[in-house]
């Protein structure tokens, strides 16, 4: 059996939140495009808003690093 040590990949976290974030909103009834999200601004503000007025604490959380993480890209 081969096994190969984990790696750090840089963004890491930011993906498993990511993956958090599309799971929760999934949750509210709502589906999440990670390729938009990623590509379109206005879609990635609404999505996170609409994550932010949410009554889910994990996901107000979850949405407001993404929301930080996204506004420090260039």
């Amino acid at each position: 059996m081969n096994t190969h040590p984990c790696e750090y990949q840089p963004g890491g976290l930011e993906l498993l939140l990511e993956v958090d974030f599309k799971w929760l909103m999934a949750g509210q009834g709502r589906w999440v495009d990670p390729q938009r999200l990623h590509s379109d601004p206005l879609y990635a503000r609404g999505c996170l808003q609409s994550a932010i007025e949410s009554p889910c604490d994990a996901l107000q959380r979850c949405a407001r690093y993404l929301q930080a993480h996204f506004s420090a890209q260039p």
